[in-house]
């Protein structure tokens, strides 16, 4: 009765707002969109947070983003289906690219599951909620208004950023004319809307085409451009191991499906005849199935249904399954679909099984097929091998950072060029299963700059220098050092260099898009007193002079949504540092007699400060991390590097500047 109670009430409250037509309208939309599922968590407004630390290290010396406002109006909330919608991605993904966020949501959601997440946003505002006053007076010129859905309550705001000069974009991410629409989508609005942009938006062939008809109906002219959807590839990214989920129900064969069960694009038909012919083989679904329980009740046993999963959970799920699938209907709202999990699919290194829509036939490692009889033809040949270089170039051209490139080029904000040299310095010791890779995604991403890659050689005795020989020696310098020795190493690379500036970069980092140094740029020729600015950061005990917890171990890793970096770090680490040769030379490099490794990048830290200059630490360049991929030194155990290397760091700060030692609260 409790369920029922709040769903007339969540109804209630839609109809006294909209009046009995929009109302039911709601209402309609609601069932398709699952918003009147019923909720058995927390409310979703206590349990998300936006953009806030909420820990010790909430305070501190932080430097506000001064780069224009995205502000998100979508019809659902950003923790929807587990925060893994366009929306969602969008946000997060211009969130990493230095822009402050503003999330709009037209509709409560009420799935069965909330979970609770980072919203990296300023503000994730329902639209009742949300003042238009406050909009009009905080809006301005060249800030950038995205909308997925012509909704009348939209509309108001979009008039009064437009007339602040505001970018306004309309993304067409369904064929709303079919029943998607639900009576909520009305042309009138979606042509106001059309009249108001600056730049549309298709995220499939279909829509593109879509809005070119729109626009000659209505005798406009705007740009229109395709973008379809992506993957997030740092959270989808094979090398990373995850551990196998407790629900997890193997078969012979696994096969996996996540995403809204709901909709009447679901081909139930050829999921539970492909299940039937394969009764060893395990079928997973995850997604809300509430609504359709009389769907459910008749699944083959080998159909187990998981629920609702947190998006950051999912990778779990594809690693030990042997196929991803999409059984889509091929009709008026498939053509026009663009799925945002056959990306992540693919990055995770699954073959994929999926009906023929347009979108996705020429993709890698994707078999298409619309019957049983070709969904069992293609199962029974078994041993399907993924294409992983295909998938490598798919995944770097279709990852969100991608996405929103393009999105800032065509609305006309892209930064500024900077012309002066960078050297990037990477170490490498024996370090053959990522250093290629490393390298690649450098040279792939930095044609926007002035760059010159170096890769140190620490003393490897695999063939990891061969390899980059073979395939880089035209295109990067290769030294090699006599030892193994993150210091010497570094010092070595700038010794060889010819930049003016200088990225360190370890070699299980992996760039992951075009404009990956322009925040940092920005940041160090734009403060004077900062002598370096690094991706990693931490701070020191007090008195033990240990590491505290770093920067990882925050929420939003330490940095709050409307905040672009800090100067209260107490030291930097080495991987993704960047600096001006003249600061390096200063202060005499990196000390050797820290090699082979551990506290030299605090070292370095100590003497950049002790030279009188800030550290600054800021989580937005564009490497992606993968930990555990570089092999452990095997002169001395990590401990007890650490604990030596500690003791040497003390005395040496204590007779240098032990005003320095302060530490950490």
């Amino acid at each position: 009765m409790k369920k029922v109670g709040n769903l007339y009430k969540k109804a209630k409250k839609h109809f006294d707002e909209l009046g009995f037509m929009g109302g039911l309208r709601w209402l309609l939309f609601a069932i398709r969109f699952r918003t009147i599922m019923f909720v058995t968590g927390k409310s979703a407004a206590k349990t998300n947070k936006e953009g806030n630390i909420n820990e010790k290290k909430q305070k501190g010396d932080f430097l506000k983003k001064d780069s224009p406002d995205i502000y998100v109006f979508s019809m659902i909330p950003y923790y929807d289906i587990g925060g893994g919608q366009r929306p969602a991605q969008i946000t997060k993904a211009m969130n990493l690219l230095g822009y402050r966020m503003h999330y709009i949501f037209g509709m409560h959601t009420s799935e069965s599951v909330i979970f609770d997440m980072e919203i990296p946003t300023i503000i994730h505002r329902y639209i009742n909620d949300y003042s238009d006053i406050d909009f009009e007076n905080n809006i301005k010129k060249d800030d950038i208004v995205i909308i997925d859905f012509p909704y009348s309550k939209f509309i108001p705001y979009i008039e009064k950023a437009k007339k602040k000069g505001a970018k306004i974009v309309y993304e067409n991410i369904d064929n709303w004319e079919t029943s998607l629409g639900n009576n909520l989508f009305v042309k009138d609005d979606l042509y106001e809307v059309l009249k108001l942009a600056d730049l549309l938006v298709g995220t499939a062939s279909f829509l593109v085409e879509q809005l070119k008809s729109y626009c000659k109906e209505l005798k406009i002219k705007k740009p229109i451009i395709y973008n379809p959807n992506a993957v997030n590839d740092t959270l989808f990214n094979p090398k990373q191991h995850f551990d196998k989920p407790e629900d997890f129900i193997a078969g012979e064969k696994t096969l996996i499906y996540y995403g809204s069960l709901w909709g009447d694009w679901f081909d139930w038909d050829l999921l539970y005849g492909t299940a039937k012919a394969f009764p060893n083989y395990s079928f997973l679904l995850i997604g809300e199935k509430e609504n359709i329980r009389a769907i459910t009740a008749k699944a083959p046993k080998n159909v187990h249904f998981l629920g609702i999963k947190h998006q950051s959970t999912l990778p779990a799920y594809l690693e030990y399954s042997d196929y991803a699938i999409i059984p889509f209907k091929v009709d008026k709202i498939g053509e026009a679909v663009s799925p945002l999990k056959i990306f992540e699919y693919i990055s995770m290194n699954k073959y994929v099984m999926t009906t023929s829509m347009p979108e996705v036939t020429q993709y890698p490692n994707t078999f298409c097929g619309d019957t049983i009889k070709e969904w069992s033809a293609f199962l029974k040949k078994k041993n399907h091998k993924v294409d992983v270089s295909k998938r490598d170039l798919f995944i770097d051209d279709n990852n969100w950072f991608s996405r929103c490139n393009d999105i800032l080029k065509a609305a006309g904000l892209g930064k500024k060029k900077f012309n002066k040299k960078i050297s990037i310095i990477i170490l490498n010791h024996n370090n053959r299963n990522c250093i290629l890779e490393c390298v690649d995604s450098v040279l792939r991403h930095s044609n926007g700059y002035n760059v010159e890659v170096i890769v140190v050689d620490n003393a490897s005795t695999d063939d990891s220098v061969k390899m980059l020989q073979k395939q880089f020696s035209k295109r990067i310098k290769i030294i090699k050092n006599s030892k193994n020795g993150c210091s010497s190493g570094r010092n070595l690379g700038v010794k060889e260099s010819t930049g003016e500036y200088l990225m360190f970069l370890d070699s299980d980092q992996f760039v992951n898009h075009d404009n990956w140094m322009d925040s940092f740029v920005e940041l160090l020729t734009s403060n004077n007193d900062v002598g370096a600015i690094g991706w990693a950061a931490g701070w020191i005990k007090k008195n033990k002079y240990g590491f505290s917890p770093t920067v990882d171990e925050y929420p939003y890793r330490s940095m709050p949504a409307n905040m672009l970096a800090r100067t209260d770090v107490d030291y930097l680490g080495s991987g993704g540092l960047f600096l001006n040769k003249k600061i390096f030379n200063e202060i005499g490099g990196f000390d050797e007699t820290f090699d082979p490794t551990c506290y030299e990048d605090t070292d370095f830290s100590y003497s950049i400060k002790n030279a009188g200059y800030k550290l600054m630490y800021s989580p937005y360049l564009g490497v992606i991390h993968v930990p555990h991929q570089t092999t452990n030194n095997k002169e001395l155990s990590h401990e007890t590097l650490i604990e030596k290397h500690r003791k040497k760091f003390i005395e040496k700060w204590k007779e240098k500047n032990s005003s320095l030692l302060k530490g950490d609260e």
